[in-house]
């Protein structure tokens, strides 16, 4: 992510240990990419340019969305699993 969109913010975090690690956002933008290259967008009158290409981010952002939902949902139903289990 540094190499290919390095002003982009909110692409990168320091872990406990202060290691640079990807957010789930820049995973999701490498997957959509198909681990290829995360080019900027071209500019023009209406946009500067900066950040991912449109499609590619809101793509990335919606397969954040999604996994975030799933594992809402996974979480309340564990406990549910859990009693079953237990029968």
């Amino acid at each position: 992510m540094d190499e290919n969109l390095p002003e982009e913010p909110d692409l990168i975090y320091l872990d406990e240990g202060g290691q640079r690690k990807p957010t789930k956002r820049a995973e999701a933008l490498c997957f959509v990419y198909s681990g290829g290259p995360v080019r900027a967008r071209e500019a023009n009158p209406y946009d500067d340019g900066e950040g991912p290409a449109f499609l590619h981010d809101i793509l990335a952002l919606a397969l954040v969305s999604a996994r975030n939902k799933l594992q809402k949902l996974k979480q309340t139903t564990a406990p549910l699993r859990n009693a079953s289990s237990s029968r």
